[in-house]
């Protein structure tokens, strides 16, 4: 029984890449072994095993530049995006959201041939935020290309409202260039938007350090198709032209980079949005050391957004299982607060039970799973860290082919980002057309009976 036993107990003999290609070309051929690569959108091949010898040098520790393993706390901020409604209907549900554990509101308000919430005075602001403790939940006012004068009313209102504007967190998404990406127009001229953005820049770092001018967003350009090469790219590109504008208006390379967010969208690769997230900071840092930023200045908060391209309106109680995946690839990644939408955001329903699904989501990831006690949970996986580079060094090589050209506005205006877009968004409908990336519940496990629920009736206005 004794010699039973210590053979049970005997450790495995060890196994080598050699001895896992042997069995497969044993079992599948040649030809079957390459056909286990994937190659993704980003034309990037990834191999179906990584080992110690896809190992890279050991990079720094969390907290430490080129900061590609995020911030050494590993906590992040439970997010929930507002976008349509009146004061009142907005306000009752940011209340709820916040005693659902919601610690930041973003808030997108109406603006011109876009939805939001229709605000349009500093008292219905002071409204809509109303019993809500700013030291404790941050806010960020996005009103698209008109955040300016938004940002007046905000400012206004921290002023009257007498909380301690240094414990203050989130602050404005100014980013005129995405504005003007999704409409392909801009009320009124580009410079003069940043010039108001340098002032109001100006006043946060003197009084509210905490909070930031600038939210440099992919959002757009990911719902129009973008690959995450491309996404990292158009970052760069829009916070290079965006720190070129703050600086230009008088702030030093430091100052005007504390005033840069980030926000990018998270799809349903978990991987690549972990290496995704990973490779922006990187990136950025990479960018604002070039520019002369000190180590500080040189990390880049991100936001993540669950996206709202993967959803379905058919068989939609499936998107839950999208927005888990895309949660966890926005955690994993090191997003510094995470807006998960809800299963049925595309039908424009809140009947309150699919928010706090939203934010329960969250909730088990941080409290269940432990992931916010973590700092770069990711780190050192030979095939995170191996994708995390091979993104950004191609999202550095279509950076530079973007600054070549003139810049991200100058690509914008003269149509070839939105053709180069369109072209990634075709690449990606037949995929989906072919079945290449099935969508579950729609051409793949489709339920043909199942009825929907019915979507909310459209908003006036």
């Amino acid at each position: 029984m004794a010699d039973d036993l210590a053979q049970l107990f005997q450790p495995f003999p060890p196994a080598t890449m050699a001895d896992w290609r042997r069995l497969v070309i044993a079992e599948m051929g040649e030809e079957g072994l390459a056909r286990l690569s994937t190659r993704l959108r980003e034309e990037i091949e990834v191999k179906p095993l990584y080992g110690p010898e896809d190992a890279l040098p050991e990079g720094p520790w969390p907290g430490c530049p080129p900061y590609t393993r995020g911030a050494a706390a590993a906590a992040w901020r439970v997010g929930q995006l507002y976008d349509r409604g009146d004061v009142a209907a907005a306000h009752a549900a940011l209340r709820r959201d916040v005693a659902g554990g919601a610690r930041l509101l973003w808030l997108r308000l109406a603006a011109a041939g876009e939805p939001g919430i229709r605000l349009e005075t500093a008292a219905e602001l002071a409204e809509l935020v109303a019993g809500v403790d700013l030291s404790e939940v941050a806010v960020l006012i996005d009103a698209g290309g008109a955040t300016p004068a938004a940002a007046a009313l905000w400012l206004a209102h921290l002023e009257r409202s007498g909380v301690a504007k240094q414990a203050l967190y989130g602050g404005l998404a100014c980013d005129p260039t995405a504005a003007l990406a999704r409409r392909g127009v801009l009320q009124g001229d580009l410079d003069d938007h940043w010039r108001e953005i340098a002032g109001v820049a100006r006043w946060l770092g003197r009084e509210a350090p905490g909070l930031r001018a600038v939210l440099i967003s992919t959002l757009p350009y990911h719902r129009a198709g973008a690959t995450a090469v491309e996404e990292l790219a158009l970052a760069l590109a829009g916070g290079t032209d965006a720190l070129r504008r703050l600086t230009a208006a008088g702030l030093s390379v430091d100052d005007a980079c504390r005033q840069l967010r980030f926000a990018f969208a998270t799809g349903g690769d978990l991987f690549l949005e972990i290496a995704k997230l990973r490779a922006a900071r990187l990136l950025w840092a990479k960018v604002t050391r070039a520019c002369g930023a000190g180590a500080a200045a040189q990390y880049a908060p991100l936001y993540a957004r669950t996206s709202p391209a993967t959803k379905a309106r058919r068989s939609p109680w499936t998107n839950q299982l999208r927005l888990s995946v895309e949660t966890l690839g926005a955690v994993l990644g090191g997003a510094e607060a995470v807006v998960t939408g809800r299963w049925d955001e595309l039908l424009r329903r809140d009947d309150g039970a699919s928010a706090r699904l939203a934010l329960n989501t969250q909730h088990v990831l941080a409290y269940e799973a432990f992931f916010g006690r973590v700092a770069d949970p990711a780190g050192g996986s030979w095939y995170v860290e191996r994708l995390t580079d091979e993104l950004a060094r191609a999202a550095w090589r279509r950076f530079q082919a973007v600054e070549r050209s003139g810049g991200i506005v100058a690509g914008l205006l003269d149509g070839s980002l939105a053709a180069r877009l369109a072209e990634q968004a075709a690449a990606k409908e037949r995929a989906v057309a072919l079945r290449r990336d099935p969508l579950i519940g729609v051409s793949a496990f489709a339920h043909p009976a199942e009825t929907p629920p019915p979507a909310a009736p459209a908003e006036a206005g």
